[in-house]
């Protein structure tokens, strides 16, 4: 089982080496637009198997966690932006179970159609991190943000729902209805060929 592990991670850093490589070599010019779940790895209350370590170590965790995660972020953006035009898109609000069944659990055992919401506050406070790596890229390596948050959370409540239909797949994947809310979002980056 060890040597399965040591060998996804070292798949994956190949793989994501590779990205970065073409990204630097080809296509200069062409505006990059970064999405990521970083607050997933970052966030030891989310009970998940996502976890992020750097160097070979396993058991970073708290202050040096993030100050090794932001230092990374940074140099991966300001590698990208060498050539390319960065935009970073701040993350989307997680719900805190899948927003789909929530809404059919609640149909059939409430006969009640209203929407499902949770505190933008508490989706600050999940990506704070991220948020804080994200400003330091974007200072440091000229990105831009982009950020979803005015499409998603008004009135500070982040949208699971809207009229009675769900805007995610799960708790983390927009579907079509969710994608409708960003309308306007990338105004200005994406210009027809």
């Amino acid at each position: 089982m060890q040597w399965t592990i040591k060998s996804r991670k070292r798949n994956a850093t190949a793989s994501s080496r590779k990205k970065l490589d073409i990204l630097k070599n080809q296509y200069p010019g062409v505006p990059v637009i970064l999405f990521s779940r970083s607050g997933i790895y970052l966030d030891p209350s989310r009970e998940n198997r996502f976890r992020v370590y750097f160097n070979g170590k396993t058991n970073e965790d708290g202050q040096s966690l993030e100050s090794e995660f932001s230092r990374e972020y940074v140099n991966t953006v300001c590698e990208i932006s060498e050539n390319h035009p960065v935009y970073i898109v701040r993350p989307i609000p997680e719900m805190p179970f899948s927003i789909y069944k929530g809404l059919s659990l609640k149909a059939r055992l409430f006969q009640g159609t209203s929407d499902i919401s949770s505190p933008l506050e508490h989706h600050e406070k999940r990506t704070k991190v991220a948020n804080l790596a994200i400003d330091a890229a974007a200072e440091k390596c000229k990105a831009q943000i982009i950020d979803p948050i005015p499409y998603l959370c008004p009135n500070g409540q982040c949208m699971g729902s809207k009229d009675g239909e769900s805007l995610y797949y799960d708790d983390n994947h927009l579907v079509d209805h969710g994608n409708v809310q960003l309308k306007g979002l990338f105004k200005g980056i994406l210009r027809p060929l």
